[in-house]
């Protein structure tokens, strides 16, 4: 089983305004974002997956994420966390 998140946000909205024909005009939007990450389990040799959407990553969250997974996986056994190595080449895309 493998796990990885990304995060994602909404992008600020372009706003019209009213203006003279011919001219552009600007507005000052202010720029909020709003951040979710989508958290996702897969196994490869079934092709099954598991997407949870948070608001954050934190260890409490992290604990809940870990509990759904194993409650989706069914098992009374805890899971157990293999940690990749930080710059293992064999993980690199290729001619980097």
């Amino acid at each position: 089983m493998a796990y990885d998140e990304h995060r994602m946000g909404l992008k600020p909205v372009y706003r019209r305004v009213w203006g003279r024909k011919g001219e552009r005009r600007k507005a000052v939007v202010a720029h909020r974002y709003r951040w979710f990450y989508l958290c996702t389990f897969g196994e490869a040799e079934t092709g099954e997956s598991l997407s949870l959407l948070v608001d954050g990553i934190d260890t409490e969250v992290m604990g809940w994420v870990l509990r759904e997974l194993r409650g989706w996986l069914g098992e009374e056994e805890g899971v157990r966390l293999v940690f990749l190595p930080p710059y293992s080449l064999t993980l690199l895309p290729p001619g980097r």
